[in-house]
């Protein structure tokens, strides 16, 4: 049976969610400085740079983000699982196979209205990505069960150091570390010189980041603690 699900790998996300606004710093210089003076200083010329800015970087960014987002078909065959991208592209070139022996993690995780399988493997190109879909897709939930009865059966045969382990992306260090620097961000920026200003941007910045830093934070402490608990 095949399964057509969604291929992606954090490492590469982060790339294309932040280089896109530096490249396009470029031409967005070049502009500045070879235009005509006047239309640089003028308010139309700061509105069409900045809004050309916006635009061209929000573009490149859904480009970049779809392009490693790739549409994949998996394939099991005589335990080997098979990869393979209809659609090529710079980032997904060719198709690649990983056996059992190969994982090392399967972590389960749902955000957003999609569901998440992350694989860590000892594949030297393939060493970290996730296969995701939206929630109740037939496909996904067939290739999930699937995976971890799989899990279990190698998990059987093998000593206590090579067991697959379950740990999701928030039970690794990366994100506990990255939930406690935003956690300690709440408590230290009132502090910080400037911020005893009472202005409303201040004062909406600091709750924009406190809203957006939530989730990561609450998912850390759950998945961590909160299970346990349960």
């Amino acid at each position: 049976m095949k399964y057509t699900l969604t291929f992606g790998r954090n490492s590469q996300l982060v790339w294309a969610l932040i280089l896109p606004a530096f490249i396009l710093l470029i031409p967005l210089l070049i502009f500045m400085e070879y235009a005509s003076k006047e239309l640089v200083r003028s308010d139309l010329g700061f509105v069409i740079s900045t809004v050309g800015y916006m635009a061209a970087t929000l573009f490149l960014t859904l480009k970049w983000v779809k392009s490693i987002n790739a549409k994949v078909i998996v394939t099991i065959a005589d335990g080997i699982i098979h990869f393979r991208f209809p659609f090529k592209n710079i980032f997904h070139r060719s198709d690649f196979m990983i056996t059992f022996h190969e994982i090392l993690n399967l972590g389960e995780d749902n955000d957003k209205g999609f569901d998440f399988l992350y694989f860590e493997t000892t594949n030297p190109k393939y060493s970290k990505f996730h296969i995701t879909a939206k929630e109740e897709n037939e496909d996904f939930a067939l290739f999930s069960k699937l995976m971890f009865e799989m899990e279990e059966e190698f998990n059987k045969q093998v000593t206590v150091d090579r067991l697959v382990t379950n740990k999701s992306i928030y039970q690794k260090w990366p994100m506990k570390i990255l939930a406690f620097i935003f956690l300690s961000c709440w408590f230290v920026f009132p502090f910080l010189p400037g911020s005893d200003k009472d202005t409303w941007l201040l004062t909406a910045r600091y709750w924009v980041f406190v809203a957006l830093s939530s989730p990561i934070i609450a998912k850390v402490y759950y998945q961590n603690f909160g299970r346990k608990n349960g």
